[in-house]
């Protein structure tokens, strides 16, 4: 599913169930947080690219299992980089 470039500055909470691919990239969120996930057990790629992001928490990764593939360039993760160096130890699956 693609949200590319759609202004978004939380995630959609609209999503439908068993998404596997979620494109957010060229948006504008600041934070990926335990509350602000929509159900999205299944999700398998997750593309975050060219966002505002500057913090991710390991509770919210940890929500994601079948996450392989996370893209996250272009954004500002180096302002609070070792908390969250911390969350990114949530997940097991990236390749």
């Amino acid at each position: 599913m693609s949200c590319r470039a759609a202004g978004l500055h939380s995630f959609p909470e609209d999503l439908p169930q068993g998404v596997k691919h979620l494109d957010l990239s060229h948006n504008l969120l600041q934070n990926l947080s335990e509350g602000c996930l929509p159900a999205l057990g299944q999700l398998e790629h997750l593309d975050l690219r060219s966002n505002l992001l500057e913090a991710i928490s390991g509770p919210a990764l940890a929500q994601l299992p079948w996450l392989h593939s996370l893209l996250l360039g272009s954004n500002r993760l180096h302002q609070n980089y070792r908390d969250n160096a911390v969350a990114f130890s949530a997940l097991r699956s990236i390749e």
